[in-house]
């Protein structure tokens, strides 16, 4: 995955930007798997996921929001940069193959979400509560995953202080058990069945952890600590 360079987490300063000076607001980040096991649900993740994003510019807080929308297998691909929610288009290609570098990219987007947190506050002061949904069928086949957890722990530490809220909904996986592997107690974090329907039912749990952390809500509260399991 090559770097992310700062002018894709810049604040857009136009007559769309959404960011007011001292004015809070939310960044809102959807990873949806596209590695090769998603494959027999053909379109219906896209499908889906833009059939919610329509939905979440109808919910409070959607004029101080920004949502990005990534795909990722063995590598990611930031189809949709942060941008204003109300103006964002649709994701429009999505095509499964591969792998699945599930630290890598989580990981990416941590470090995303606290980039684009401190940029928000020492450009504009204002300060942006953020969200992270995964959308996956699989646990990490990276080869260098072993390299690349211990980086996604220690972002997630860092993000866990700063009060960002992070589901994982796992299709025909254990959505809770990969929410802790990655460092989160899995208070948004669901599993589903293994179909078309199912992947339904995942963007729409991941539009609920949007709009309540557009609306400033935490998640529930979880007993369970998170786990460095790393298989």
């Amino acid at each position: 995955m090559d770097p992310f360079s700062k002018s894709q987490l810049t604040l857009r300063n136009n007559s769309g930007n959404i960011i007011k000076p001292g004015e809070d607001g939310t960044l809102v980040i959807l990873l949806l798997d596209r590695s090769g096991s998603m494959q027999e649900h053909g379109q219906t993740p896209r499908i889906s996921a833009n059939e919610n994003l329509q939905q979440l510019k109808s919910m409070p807080g959607a004029e101080r929001t920004q949502m990005s929308i990534w795909t990722f297998a063995h590598d990611a691909t930031v189809d949709i940069p942060p941008q204003p929610l109300l103006s964002i288009e649709e994701l429009k290609h999505y095509e499964a193959s591969g792998g699945t570098a599930l630290y890598h990219v989580v990981g990416e987007a941590l470090r995303t979400g606290l980039e684009f947190e401190q940029f928000a506050l020492e450009a504009y002061g204002s300060r942006i509560s953020v969200a992270i949904s995964v959308i996956t069928d699989g646990h990490d086949t990276d080869p260098k995953r072993h390299q690349y957890h211990p980086r996604c722990l220690a972002f997630a530490k860092h993000a866990r202080e700063h009060g960002f809220n992070l589901g994982v909904i796992g299709i025909g996986v254990d959505g809770p058990h990969i929410a802790r592997q990655i460092g989160f107690e899995p208070g948004y974090s669901h599993s589903v069945e293994n179909s078309q329907q199912g992947v339904r039912s995942a963007t729409e749990h991941s539009s609920v952890l949007f709009s309540v952390t557009m609306m400033g809500a935490q998640p529930p509260p979880s007993s369970d600590p998170p786990s460095s399991d790393s298989r």
